[in-house]
């Protein structure tokens, strides 16, 4: 963040930037920048510094910025990345990632498109602990007990209440947070065993990594993906909208979309 907010103050046209970091839309890992720019006699517009800004910024790596000129009225739409947007929905929730990947990956290759890019948020990282069930069998480990651990060492579990005249104070059990930072704690993990001693987790389950999800949005009932874009300096909307429109411009493969609606 430091280093896009050094290349925005850097420009003439700009008098102060202030940046934001953590939060977001919803659960995005994401930040915001406010950029005010100088009085308008001392600078071109704010479409032709965005344009200028642009290509710099671009090849920030680890980091993308949009910079969207703030409207004096703004009707419609979804709170997104870029002035233009197109909102996908589906009652499929893999076709919705699916095909959301594949257009803005079209859209990308279209020369009258800038800063084009998605809401959808599915590279969070996710550890599923798969259970070997014939050799936790034969110890005597349940898939409860294995939940129930788990539960009670990377959850807050109240154990007790500690009362006093005034006040009373709840006891929370949880694993010492310096030991709980990733999922190679799962390797400390011991089971109590019915039949006696305990029993490493790794001896009746192990850990498979994939990637989940941060969030889902919804367009009504429906879940929903919007793709947002700016226009480069020169390209006016109709244009942009005819070549999203026209199916020899645009190369998405050819299986229908879910449903979008234009915003």
């Amino acid at each position: 963040m430091a280093v896009i907010v050094g290349r925005v103050r850097a420009d003439p046209a700009v008098d102060s930037v202030t940046a934001v970091t953590g939060g977001g839309f919803g659960a995005r890992n994401s930040g915001f920048m406010f950029v005010a720019l100088k009085p308008l006699a001392e600078r071109p517009s704010a479409d032709q510094v965005v344009a200028r800004l642009r290509p710099g910024l671009s090849r920030v790596p680890g980091a993308n910025l949009f910079l969207v000129p703030v409207q004096d009225v703004r009707v419609g739409g979804r709170q997104a990345s870029g002035t233009y947007q197109y909102t996908l929905q589906s009652d499929d929730l893999d076709a919705l990632r699916l095909w959301t990947t594949r257009l803005q990956t079209a859209l990308q290759s279209v020369p009258q498109l800038a800063d084009v890019t998605s809401d959808q948020e599915t590279r969070g990282l996710q550890a599923m602990v798969v259970i070997d069930r014939p050799t936790a069998a034969r110890m005597g480990i349940t898939p409860d007990l294995i939940d129930q651990t788990l539960g009670n060492a990377f959850g807050q579990q109240v154990v007790s209440t500690i009362y006093t005249e005034r006040n009373q104070y709840r006891v929370v059990m949880e694993v010492d947070p310096r030991y709980a930072q990733g999922p190679e704690a799962l390797k400390d993990v011991y089971l109590n065993s019915p039949t006696g001693g305990s029993v490493p987790l790794s001896a009746v389950a192990r850990s498979d990594y994939s990637n989940a999800p941060l969030s889902v949005n919804h367009q009504g009932q429906f879940a929903a993906s919007t793709i947002s874009f700016n226009l480069p300096e020169g390209v006016s909307l109709s244009q942009a909208s005819a070549i999203i429109n026209d199916d020899d411009e645009l190369s998405v493969a050819d299986t229908r979309l879910p449903s979008i609606s234009n915003r």
